[in-house]
């Protein structure tokens, strides 16, 4: 993958981006615009365009998440493979007109469901991700942990796909993974490309500012030794969407210097 600069982004909803824009253009930082499954539809190439447009004239970067809810790149139900696909191009697409730098992809794995048959989900997920890519062109796409409990099947995707990259999730990982973190990055460091940003106790994805739970954001800095990345903040509450800025810059900065 190619070399980039670092830089601090904050996630917002498609649907509320427009109202947002002068202050994250005050706050001197990127958007990672998530779009969900309902608006894809609506979402016309002219006023893409002209967002696009928007942001270029404000200097805001941008990446795109795509719809994770009902999406399963290895699902047993071969139609609902095939929505998946569909609509995971439809993001595509959407990424490919704002001129995003990434798109980022939920796998939809869960240990619960598919646990007893995770190699046939490995396959089929991989047939689901060959038929992105045929569509990606020049859109990066990068696969997010979630539910995931450890590298296993991020090694396989990557093994196949030397194009794909991994969007490192520090709140999911704290909740879900069941392997230490060294473990994740000694497998996986050399693909992470981005890294969503927020905290938690390990029991609940809250999605809290860093420093607000218990995951190890300075080991982690030690295990990467990379600042060529895209980090990006979450948070589920507005109000604390400063606070996470703050604290995600600082922790930024920490691994810079320490």
């Amino acid at each position: 993958m190619k070399s980039r600069r670092l830089a601090l982004y904050v996630n917002v909803p498609f649907d509320l981006l427009h109202d947002r824009l002068e202050r994250i253009e005050a706050l001197s930082i990127g958007v990672e615009i998530y779009v969900e499954n309902n608006l894809l539809d609506s979402l016309l190439p002219e006023s893409l365009q002209g967002l696009c447009s928007e942001l270029e004239r404000r200097g805001i970067e941008r990446t795109v998440h795509a719809p994770y809810l009902d999406i399963s790149l290895g699902a047993f139900d071969r139609k609902v493979r095939e929505i998946t696909v569909k609509r995971l191009k439809r993001a595509i697409d959407v990424a490919r007109v704002l001129s995003a730098r990434s798109l980022v992809l939920h796998t939809g794995y869960d240990e619960r469901f598919y646990g007893e048959e995770k190699e046939g989900w490995i396959e089929r997920c991989k047939e689901s991700l060959e038929a992105l890519l045929e569509e990606a062109d020049q859109v990066c796409l990068l696969v997010e942990n979630v539910f995931e409990r450890d590298p296993s099947i991020f090694e396989e995707i990557f093994t196949t796909f030397p194009t794909i990259g991994l969007c490192f999730d520090t709140g999911h990982f704290n909740v879900f993974s069941r392997v230490p973190l060294r473990s994740w990055m000694a497998h996986l460091g050399g693909r992470v490309a981005e890294l969503h940003l927020h905290d938690n106790l390990g029991m609940v994805d809250e999605h809290l500012p860093c420093g607000m739970g218990n995951f190890p954001f300075m080991s982690l800095g030690r295990l990467l030794r990379r600042r060529d990345l895209i980090f990006a903040v979450e948070v589920l509450r507005e109000e604390q969407a400063l606070e996470a800025i703050e604290r995600g810059k600082r922790t930024i900065l920490r691994w810079l210097t320490g």
